[in-house]
């Protein structure tokens, strides 16, 4: 009996954290990750990636990434400084 008192409330708060998680994924600012987000991308390409303005990131039924102000570097062998600028 007092087993499956511990499997209830162990499995009552597992699905509680990741009704927690799932709901502050759906709802919640993913913009706060832009720093994380320009370290990946300039980490992965070898370039410079920033986002000069806003991030934001919805997972609703459709997944829509907006980021305004945004510039990639150029290899440092090509001509212009940026090799994408794109704002807002």
């Amino acid at each position: 009996m007092r087993w499956r008192k511990i499997a209830f409330w162990s499995i009552t708060i597992v699905v509680g954290f990741l009704v927690l998680g799932v709901s502050w994924l759906w709802i919640g600012d993913l913009g706060v990750f832009k720093p994380q987000v320009e370290k990946w991308v300039s980490e992965t390409t070898g370039r410079e990636f920033r986002i000069n303005g806003n991030l934001s990131v919805d997972l609703g039924p459709r997944i829509i990434v907006t980021a305004h102000d945004v510039t990639f570097a150029n290899a440092d062998w090509a001509g212009p400084e940026h090799m994408a600028s794109v704002g807002f």
